[in-house]
């Protein structure tokens, strides 16, 4: 699990986090992931990402199960995500240079 960070309140529609620190390269939550409580229970997804590159704000829409309301007393709490490994694009492989210059050579 990947820590997002603190709750600092809500606005009319989400629960507004700001993170601990900066992402490093490639890590950075995606909006649409799903966000969990500490019990692992899930509270939304990310609907944006939003503020300094050093400490952004994630903006949750709340899922159906939840209001508002029941976050006003979880202000300071963290939030996570379950972060998926990242695979590498797989690129073209390169051709053996010796095979390639013996069947396209003009003999």
């Amino acid at each position: 699990m990947a820590n997002l960070g603190r709750m600092i309140g809500t606005s009319p529609q989400h629960v507004i986090l700001r993170t601990n620190s900066g992402f490093k390269k490639n890590t950075l939550p995606k909006i649409g992931e799903t966000v969990y409580d500490l019990e692992q229970k899930k509270v939304g997804k990310i609907a944006d990402i939003f503020g300094p590159v050093k400490k952004p704000f994630i903006s949750i829409k709340v899922g159906a199960k939840h209001t508002l309301d029941d976050f006003e007393e979880r202000k300071g709490q963290s939030f996570y995500t379950f972060q998926k490994a990242t695979q590498k694009r797989k690129g073209r492989t390169p051709r053996n240079k010796r095979y390639y210059h013996k069947r396209n050579s003009r003999s």
